[in-house]
């Protein structure tokens, strides 16, 4: 007779169970850092959509006549909520429904936690901002960073975004454009 020995058959076993309890034990963690990455690939597609429509001159409105800077907008008091603008008055900040573009929410669980100037080029930085608009203009790549009624001179900008892990990622934005992950 050929076949499985008892034993032979509880140590398969044994080896599938360990690797089946393994497998899911690591998956919250899995699919946090899944989440937290998706969530930080949508904010900076969405950064370098504004910036798209800035330069490429994008007209607000079908047959509207007016071509703004573009610009993202993000406050610390909704942490899953930010918003795509067309700046058509010029002052380089979001004023609400009129220039809204795309209100953009975050589905999963990560959270915009903080919103930081300087970290790279001027550390310790700041991260007392309640609010960001970062505005791209045209026709030249011109961008300015504004928090309320003031204008940033700093040359990056973090929005740092948080799993309820406590992982954290950073996106980076730089005063030439580019835009970076970390």
């Amino acid at each position: 007779m050929k076949g499985f020995t008892l034993i032979e058959l509880l140590v398969t076993v044994s080896i599938l169970v360990l690797t089946a309890i393994f497998i899911l034990a690591n998956y919250p963690k899995f699919s946090s850092r899944v989440s937290l990455e998706r969530t930080s690939q949508e904010v900076a597609l969405s950064l370098r959509r504004a910036q798209s429509f800035a330069l490429a001159v994008k007209e607000f409105g079908q047959g509207s006549g007016i071509f703004p800077g573009y610009g993202v907008h993000f406050e610390i008091a909704s942490p899953a909520d930010y918003a795509v603008y067309a700046d058509i008055n010029a002052n380089r900040e979001y004023d609400g429904a009129s220039e809204l573009v795309e209100s953009m929410h975050i589905e999963t669980s990560p959270r915009i936690i903080a919103l930081c100037a300087g970290e790279k080029t001027q550390p310790p930085g700041d991260c007392g901002f309640s609010e960001l608009d970062i505005t791209y203009l045209r026709p030249a790549p011109t961008i300015f960073f504004k928090s309320g009624v003031a204008t940033l001179t700093y040359s990056d900008l973090e929005i740092k975004i948080r799993a309820p892990d406590g992982t954290l990622r950073t996106i980076t934005v730089w005063n030439s454009g580019q835009v970076g992950l970390e």
